[in-house]
């Protein structure tokens, strides 16, 4: 029977399982009682934002790669006075660039800021306690789990964020998902993104958002990996296919021909698809009629 050549774009069922980033935490500096709170359920949290306040006295979000683990004052120096300046710049007090050092002009700033939020008498050393740390980035969806009236100390818990999608694990079929010019289509439902064959996983943060609504309720999920460029491949019947014990996949070209090895791609109603071989013009439809033994020789 003659091959049929054509276009194909190969395909794979794959399983998915969600990995969630663990819930931040934002602790308090302060000790006193909750008496105001800015922050609305499930809004997300940005430095330099009012959480709270503390005895009358507004606690700010502070950003960065670390929190203030100290009172500033004048003379001070360190990688702390660095994000102190920063901060200040943040708020818009300090107008000069950040140092290691806390000179005159971040005193002014920390005057200003201690002026404006009802700590004058702390002039101008900068209270670490004035501040809550929420770590570098953003918080979304925050949740704030103190009530006006609650006692707060120092290294309470005030504000939690909700575990975030980190990455999208991607359980491959037994023989992988080979690389393919062009990769493929990961598609859930109505969702798509880019796959890498083999990856094993989607951790590019704008995929990784994009596939956060699949997993709002579940974890885990069956998925479709599409190549995006179509390849040529034989289009053989499926009776024409033969399957050794240990897996290893032929053809025989005719009744007297030794059997072809071939890489079956994809298949479906009857037809399989397999990658182009030199030199095969033709299969037995259906060996199974023709021959005495099927083997592929292996």
């Amino acid at each position: 029977m003659p091959i049929v050549l054509g276009d194909s774009r190969i395909s794979y069922q794959v399983s998915l399982k969600a990995r969630l980033a663990p819930a931040r935490l934002v602790r308090s500096g302060a000790d006193g009682i909750v008496t105001e709170i800015f922050v609305r359920p499930g809004s997300a949290v940005r430095p330099t934002e009012q959480l709270l306040a503390v005895d009358d006295t507004p606690i700010l979000a502070m950003g960065g790669p670390a929190p203030l683990f100290r009172d500033l004052a004048p003379g001070d120096m360190g990688t702390d006075v660095l994000r102190l300046d920063r901060f200040l710049v943040s708020i818009g007090r300090l107008h000069t660039a950040p140092s290691p050092e806390f000179g005159s002009s971040t005193a002014r700033a920390v005057r200003d800021h201690n002026f404006a939020t009802g700590r004058e008498t702390s002039g101008t050393t900068f209270l670490a306690s004035s501040v809550a740390w929420i770590g570098p980035r953003p918080l979304l969806h925050s949740s704030i789990v103190v009530e006006v009236g609650d006692r707060v100390a120092l290294d309470s818990v005030i504000l939690r964020s909700r575990s975030t999608l980190q990455r999208v694990d991607v359980a491959e079929p037994p023989a992988g998902v080979p690389a393919v010019p062009g990769g493929y289509t990961l598609r859930l439902g109505e969702l798509s993104v880019f796959y890498q064959g083999g990856a094993e996983s989607v951790t590019t943060p704008e995929l990784v958002r994009r596939l956060s609504p699949a997993f709002a309720v579940d974890r885990e999920a069956a998925a479709t990996v599409r190549a995006r460029r179509a390849a040529p491949v034989m289009r053989v019947p499926a009776a024409s296919v033969i399957v050794d014990a240990d897996g290893t996949t032929c053809v025989y070209p005719d009744r007297h021909g030794p059997a072809v090895p071939v890489t079956v791609r994809a298949g479906e109603l009857g037809v399989v698809d397999l990658d182009p071989v030199d030199g095969l013009r033709g299969v037995l439809a259906n060996p199974a009629q023709i021959l005495d033994e099927l083997t592929c020789g292996s």
